[in-house]
């Protein structure tokens, strides 16, 4: 509650808050102090407040802002009453798998934070998905798959899965669980980070090609993740902020979303809304279960900065049996033989619409530079 001077506070002095054993709030947040949701009272407090907000409000969901800070047995209480009131799953529930720093959370409590998401009943945001395709938010020249970084098929292939079965990385029971994205609220844009890391000269208002060629891979990548996928506002038309991080003080200049952009960057946009209608057709993709991962048949690297990955497309509203999604985030063009089949263009680096289109290749694909292609073969599924 970013200070103690609170309703909270004021009716059980301490009782809500977490401290220090020196007495001092603790302030795992990073924003003040942080709610003692293990204790019991509290916990109901919040279990009440998101009840009555579905029933009052109706409310859909609920996304909780650094989830590490709360108990793993209070988001699956709430789970468990909001699937009780109004029928499993008609509620979202997800969050930030991580704390602001240091929490001070009595010994023993097991918090709904990276480590023990197979554990916990909602989704979460997959920051390591989003590290990889763009580079460490915590570095603004980091670079990541879409601009030139560090690159291996496995990696991308782990990706794809939402990380499930990958061991520590991001330890979620099934796809159900894994919010893929690359950019929110906090942090830089999409766009920003790939100018801060491919752009010397910090030109963040302008759409260059270079950057829109990144972003293009990057979303590809993203929308060919499995699991839910999530966008920033404004994602779709280059949206920055100047290359502000944490814009919650900056002016609506910095905050809003620029509408002239949108006319501005129409490509981009049309590139977001194909890709949305083609990932419905799309059951490797959309597939939650917890074999989702098994629908990766196959998965190498033609040469250094390529991948192809090859997956089972069975299912309802299916466009074909089988895709091949192949990714170069090199400077130079690149080319892989193909498998038998009659291998149908879906989506490459400067359309996702091409699967209106009657467009195969046979033999060997040619992959241009910092681009995504999407194959699948010519049988329905």
């Amino acid at each position: 509650t970013y200070n103690l001077d609170s309703p909270l506070f004021c009716t059980v002095p301490w009782y809500f808050y977490r401290q220090r054993r020196n007495g001092k709030p603790a302030n795992g947040s990073g924003c003040g102090n942080e709610l003692a949701s293990e204790r019991s009272m509290c916990a109901r407090y919040i279990l009440d407040s998101v009840l009555y907000w579905a029933e009052e409000y109706h409310i859909d969901g609920f996304r909780f802002d650094l989830m590490g800070l709360m108990p793993v047995g209070l988001i699956n209480r709430i789970r468990r009453a909001l699937d009780k009131r109004f029928g499993k799953g008609e509620k979202l529930i997800y969050g930030e798998p991580w704390t602001g720093g240091r929490s001070g959370a009595r010994a023993g409590t097991r918090l709904a934070g990276r480590k023990n998401l197979s554990a916990v009943q909602a989704g979460a945001f997959c920051d390591a998905t989003r590290d990889a395709v763009k580079g460490s938010v915590f570095d603004d020249g980091a670079r990541g798959f879409a601009s030139d970084g560090d690159f291996n098929a496995e990696w991308l292939a782990c990706c794809v899965r939402g990380w499930v079965g990958t061991g520590d990385v991001f330890p979620v029971r099934s796809a159900a669980q894994t919010i893929t994205y690359l950019s929110a609220h906090d942090d830089c844009t999409l766009w920003d980070k790939l100018v801060y890391a491919l752009d010397p000269q910090r030109r963040f208002a302008s759409l260059s090609g270079e950057i829109l060629r990144a972003n293009r891979l990057a979303a590809a990548i993203n929308f060919c993740c499995q699991g839910h996928l999530f966008l920033l506002a404004g994602e779709e038309f280059a949206r920055t902020k100047m290359g502000e991080h944490n814009s919650y003080r900056s002016p609506s200049s910095v905050n809003r979303l620029d509408w002239r952009r949108m006319l501005e960057a129409q490509s981009l946009v049309n590139y977001y809304r194909r890709w949305i209608d083609l990932r419905k057709r799309l059951p490797a993709f959309c597939d939650k279960t917890e074999e989702a991962g098994s629908r990766i048949q196959a998965v190498w690297s033609p040469c250094e900065g390529t991948a192809v990955i090859g997956l089972d497309n069975r299912g309802e509203n299916s466009l074909c049996a089988r895709l091949l999604l192949a990714v170069n985030v090199r400077g130079w063009e690149s080319a892989f033989s193909l498998p038998a089949g009659n291998w149908r263009v879906l989506a490459d680096g400067e359309s996702s619409f091409l699967w209106q289109q009657e467009r195969f290749v046979r033999g060997e694909a040619v992959l241009p530079p910092v681009s995504a292609l999407l194959l699948g073969d010519g049988a329905n599924g």
